[in-house]
């Protein structure tokens, strides 16, 4: 995530942290994020830094991305520390007051869902050792629990079980669970040039399905209002999502954005598989998609939680987003 899209900040909310500046004796209370190099992480870091309230550490594996180089500039202190070791968790989480925690699918590993939930397990443990007041966790829906078992999707049941182990932790915490992130158009499924001057945007799901979809970016600013009233919020589960589109009004907003022409394409299983041949999860992908069109209403996205939680924040729209970050998505895929 670059420079520029960290421009969400937190509004104030004095009154609460100085009651927290007081509980630790004066000092800021420390917020240690996982993953400060990837979206959600770095998001988090700079909200969390940008609101002057928190002193912010942040962990990586790999402290050389650039992205570290964007948290480092906002006074996060940036350590190395990995997932699968415990000592390493137990020195970043050492005297902190809040933790965010996410974990990363192990794609193409057949135990990757195994492996995933271990990342989940070791931070909780490290933050029972440090004492830490309130755990944010941010999730995706458990898939076998809510089909009863008639679908898995790995990279969302490890997450769910994840949720499961902080439950039973003793741990204060507060489960977020995530959408579609606008970052993809992005990063995995910018529009596909169709011919010299037309576009397509191709899912596959249906072409009347609204999907749930949130900036990354604002990930960072609900961190901060989770952990600036971690009373109102521990405990609670939300389904966040800012707006929820179709295919066609995703096409629509990105054309306004990019002054191009740009369609929309619900595709099939072999037509997404075929187009993604490099990414080895594209069929997990496919079940990513497919379990949230039919299980959809038993998920419940929520849109106004949504916006209550980040209150005062004025959350992105789609069609923000394309504006601000038009310059971004990449215009030269062709699938």
């Amino acid at each position: 995530m670059s420079e520029k899209q960290q421009t969400q900040q937190p509004e104030a909310q004095q009154p609460q942290q100085q009651q927290q500046a007081t509980a630790t004796g004066g000092k800021l209370p420390l917020a240690v994020v996982a993953g400060i190099n990837g979206n959600q992480g770095c998001a988090v870091g700079c909200a969390l830094a940008n609101s002057k309230h928190y002193n912010v550490r942040g962990f990586t594996i790999h402290t050389e991305a650039p992205e570290v180089q964007v948290v480092e500039t906002r006074n996060v202190e940036v350590v190395k520390a990995d997932f699968y070791d415990p000592a390493s968790l137990d020195k970043a989480y050492s005297g902190a007051d809040f933790a965010f925690i996410m974990t990363v699918p192990v794609w193409g590993d057949a135990n990757s869902e195994e492996k995933e939930f271990l990342q989940g397990k070791n931070m909780i443990e490290a933050c029972k050792k440090a004492g830490v007041k309130h755990v944010l966790f941010t999730s995706y829906p458990f898939a076998a629990k809510i089909s009863d078992g008639k679908m898995r999707v790995p990279h969302f049941d490890s997450k769910g079980r994840i949720e499961e182990y902080l439950k039973m932790s003793g741990l204060a915490y507060t489960i977020c669970r995530l959408p579609y992130f606008f970052e993809n158009f992005i990063q995995s499924t910018p529009p596909c040039k169709v011919d010299e001057n037309k576009y397509c945007v191709k899912l596959p799901i249906p072409e009347d399905f609204r999907l749930p979809m949130i900036s990354a970016i604002d990930i960072g600013v609900m961190a901060y209002h989770v952990f600036s009233n971690c009373q109102k919020y521990s405990g609670k589960e939300i389904n966040l999502a800012t707006e929820a589109l179709t295919l066609d009004e995703m096409a629509h907003k990105l054309a306004a954005a990019l002054g191009k022409d740009v369609c929309a394409k619900s595709v099939s299983r072999a037509e997404w598989v075929g187009a993604h041949k490099g990414r080895m999860h594209a069929d997990l992908l496919v079940d990513q998609f497919e379990f949230v069109v039919k299980y959809h209403d038993k998920i419940g996205y929520d849109t106004n939680a949504t916006k209550e939680l980040m209150e005062p924040n004025v959350l992105r729209t789609f069609a923000a987003w394309c504006m601000e970050f038009k310059h971004a998505i990449r215009l030269d895929c062709c699938a």
